[in-house]
């Protein structure tokens, strides 16, 4: 019995040797394994350093994949809005040509319109006429109808005789036509004007609309037409227009 306990204590003291000796920390290398030690701190830095790079290698990747992704919708946007502009410009263009001719096919009618009005006065004056002398109780013996020569159209010459002979047969004419009305004399008289002089009116009917000025009687429109082609008047708005200009900026811009 004694035996037993003895080997018992024995075999416990030895576990716990070992134990002891599982349980050291390992003695630290001595002579050349310093230097072993040292080039593996190094290779885990560098290691770690590697793998940070690349991580940031990958972040810039992304980052220009995104900047691309947004210049090329950048792009598309900047595309559409272009032609969008373009659409815009056609859609402009055709209303101003639509505005254009609408307003050719206005004057037109305008024309036509002073036309009718004009044969329509002569009517009244024939029917007044009539009138007065049924109620007078005379006979009426109609007699040869005579045709009021057209007069000639003015051109838009800058000829001062030439606008004088316009101005004189429209008013030999409105006086043979009982033209008594301001507004139809001006109407009438705008109906034999071509080339240059009917450009002029255009111009001068564009203002009307827009409400700068008006023309609306026979002085008037014979003061305006006298200014644009009377050749003193035109020389003189030449020389007027000439002491308006003036050196805005220094001859060597020039």
């Amino acid at each position: 019995m004694a035996g037993k306990d003895t080997n018992f204590g024995a075999s416990r003291m030895a576990e716990e040797n070992v134990v002891v000796e599982r349980g050291r920390d390992p003695l630290p290398p001595t002579g050349g394994k310093k230097g072993g030690r040292g080039q593996s701190k190094s290779s885990d830095a560098l290691a770690l350093l590697d793998g940070r790079t690349g991580h940031l290698e990958i972040a810039m990747g992304d980052v220009k994949d995104h900047v691309g992704m947004v210049e090329q919708n950048l792009q598309t946007l900047e595309d559409h809005v272009l032609e969008e502009l373009e659409s815009l410009k056609r859609a402009v263009g055709a209303q101003d040509e639509l505005r254009e001719r609408f307003t050719e096919l206005f004057n037109s009618l305008q024309e036509q319109l002073d036309v009718v009005k004009v044969g329509m006065e002569e009517i009244r004056q024939d029917a007044a006429m009539c009138k007065r002398a049924i109620a007078g109780g005379a006979v009426v013996t109609p007699g040869p109808r005579v045709d009021m020569p057209k007069p000639k159209e003015f051109r838009g010459k800058r000829d001062a005789k030439e606008l004088d002979n316009y101005i004189w047969h429209m008013e030999r004419y409105f006086k043979g036509a009982s033209i008594v009305d301001e507004k139809t004399k001006v109407r009438t008289a705008t109906l034999y004007l071509t080339d240059t002089a009917t450009l002029w009116w255009r111009g001068k009917h564009c203002d009307i609309e827009k409400g700068l000025y008006t023309i609306d009687t026979w002085e008037v429109f014979k003061k305006e037409i006298k200014k644009q082609f009377y050749l003193e008047n035109v020389a003189y708005e030449a020389r007027k227009k000439m002491k308006e200009l003036r050196h805005k900026r220094s001859i060597s811009e020039y």
